[in-house]
Order: C-alpha cells, then sequence, then structure tokens
C-alpha cells in the first residue's frame, strides 16, 4: 500500500515539474514592416496564442489586422513600422514536424 502511494506521489511530482516548464516551440519574431503582407512562418499557426505587438510592445487591436492561420500569413496596415508576432507552431504542437 504505502509504496502505491509513493508510486502516485511520485508520479504526481513528475507531471506537476513538467507542466511548469516553458514550451520551446513558442515564438517571438520581430518584423519590419515594407508591405501590406507578412509571412510569419512557413507552416499553420495555432489561433489561441497568437497575438502582435507594435514597435512601443502594446498589443495591436485585431481589428486592425487580419491573418490567415492555416497559411501563416499577416495582413496589416503598412504605416506601421515595426511589430512583434509571438505565436505557436500548429505542426509542432501536434507533433508532426520534427
Amino acid at each position: 500500500m504505502i509504496q502505491r502511494i509513493l508510486f502516485f506521489f511520485l508520479l504526481f511530482i513528475g507531471f506537476s515539474i513538467q507542466a511548469q516548464t516553458e514550451s520551446k516551440d513558442f515564438r517571438i519574431q520581430k518584423y519590419l514592416i515594407e508591405k501590406d503582407t507578412v509571412q510569419l512562418d512557413s507552416v499553420a499557426l495555432n489561433p489561441e496564442k497568437f497575438k502582435v505587438l507594435d514597435a512601443f510592445s502594446k498589443e495591436i487591436p485585431t481589428s486592425e489586422f487580419t491573418i490567415d492561420f492555416s497559411n501563416a500569413i499577416l495582413s496589416i496596415n503598412s504605416k506601421k513600422s515595426q511589430i512583434a508576432a509571438f505565436f505557436f507552431n500548429l505542426i509542432q504542437i501536434v507533433g508532426l514536424r520534427n
């Protein structure tokens, strides 16, 4: 009985530690805007954790840009000089890419 309790306790500790690690698949990329369309990546993006920041690190409202998550294409007003995009690659999350 004590062995089972110890086993499940260690199993729980292991999962708790793993849950606290930050994913290396999370990307932060900065772009200098020259055209109104930017290719963010070559694979699909996860729409859940996606956000775009301006040059002053303020989040840009979703009404000011459009994003095609399946093709990773961002369309934004070219008057913005620089942006930073925060996203997860969808392919790496589901494990289809090395």
